[in-house]
């Protein structure tokens, strides 16, 4: 939004005749003010999924597999989270399962990535919604080299908390705010290969710093309790 109002600044004035706009990042709120829409506030993305338990160890945790969970475009980094995973492969047989939904215009692409790629990117389809959780925790991380122009608060990043699973991200447009560098993850520039790597490797040689960032992770979910959010969205709507 804050893109498209700022090259099109007629709609600012329609806009501000709304009692609330909600926009789900801080800074999405500062850049919408700054745009001048007067009634912007911030209320999150969010997800009806019950968090998984705190972790008291790794056990059933595959160290060598990644995920990226995401829509499958070339704008959602897909091709840089495979580009890592085949440098991965010469330091030991990591492996990357995508899910997700492709992109019609990518998908001959990506059948080519595929198949050029083979017997180390798998393509797993759309997950089940109510299996999120159950799926995600069995990670080592999810790859998110995003740098989509419209990304806001991902939700595959609220699925990261709710998995306690640490995600590698693109310090791209919000994401600084919803993955903390060394918390819950971590920031990678964009179409960077070479980060990808290091930061997979770094949390792969540390299965400590690994549990932490993993219940760090889990601990911003309370952040994100569908009951609480909906008794704050009820305030917007009564």
């Amino acid at each position: 939004m804050p893109i498209f109002l700022s090259k099109n600044k007629k709609y600012v004035r329609y806009l501000n005749k709304y009692e609330v706009l909600l926009v789900q990042s801080h800074k999405q709120v500062e850049e919408l003010q700054d745009i001048g829409l007067k009634k912007v506030k911030y209320f999150p993305n969010f997800k009806n999924i019950a968090p998984i338990e705190k972790l008291t160890s790794l056990d059933g945790i595959n160290l060598k597999s990644l995920c990226f969970f995401s829509r499958v475009a070339y704008d959602k980094g897909i091709e840089y989270a495979i580009e890592a995973v085949k440098k991965l492969q010469e330091k030991s047989d990591f492996i990357l399962d995508v899910y997700g939904k492709i992109a019609p215009e990518y998908e001959e692409r990506f059948n080519e990535l595929l198949e050029k790629h083979k017997g180390y990117v798998f393509y797993k389809g759309i997950a089940d919604f109510d299996k999120t959780t159950s799926l995600l925790k069995t990670y080592l991380c999810m790859l998110f080299p995003t740098f989509y122009v419209g990304e806001a608060h991902p939700g595959v990043i609220i699925d990261s908390y709710l998995s306690a699973l640490p995600i590698i991200g693109t310090n791209w447009r919000f994401n600084s705010e919803f993955i903390l560098d060394g918390f819950n993850g971590f920031l990678v520039p964009i179409k960077n290969v070479d980060d990808i790597v290091s930061k997979v490797m770094l949390l792969y040689s540390n299965p400590e710093k690994m549990l932490q960032m993993r219940n760090n992770a889990l601990s911003l979910s309370k952040e994100y309790n569908p009951d609480e959010l909906f008794k704050k969205l009820s305030k917007y709507i009564s």
